[in-house]
């Protein structure tokens, strides 16, 4: 993923699988310590229009980001997903 937007940029990207419950509207990833501190402020979502860097979310093997990054309402009940993070966020902006 570009720090552009949702496009292949030839660098390998942050890959996490999640297993989630829904209904889910956003979502976000943070970096944090082991006990669950946020720390580094590395961010990364799927909410557009904001400074945040991109969160890229799969399921089923589809992208689910829509033109402005955010996804559809997750309904209600588990969803197995795949999010991309692009490794070169820098804390606070994008």
């Amino acid at each position: 993923m570009s720090r552009h937007g949702l496009v292949p940029d030839g660098v390998t990207d942050g890959v996490f699988e999640a297993t989630v419950e829904g209904p889910i509207i956003a979502l976000s990833l943070v970096t944090t310590n082991a006990a669950g501190t946020p720390v580094g402020g590395q961010i990364w979502n799927t909410i557009g229009g904001d400074a945040i860097w991109d969160l890229g979310v799969e399921e089923d093997g589809a992208l689910l980001n829509r033109p402005d990054r955010s996804i559809p309402t997750l309904a209600a009940g588990v969803h197995r997903l795949r999010l991309y993070a692009n490794i070169y966020a820098v804390p606070a902006t994008r």
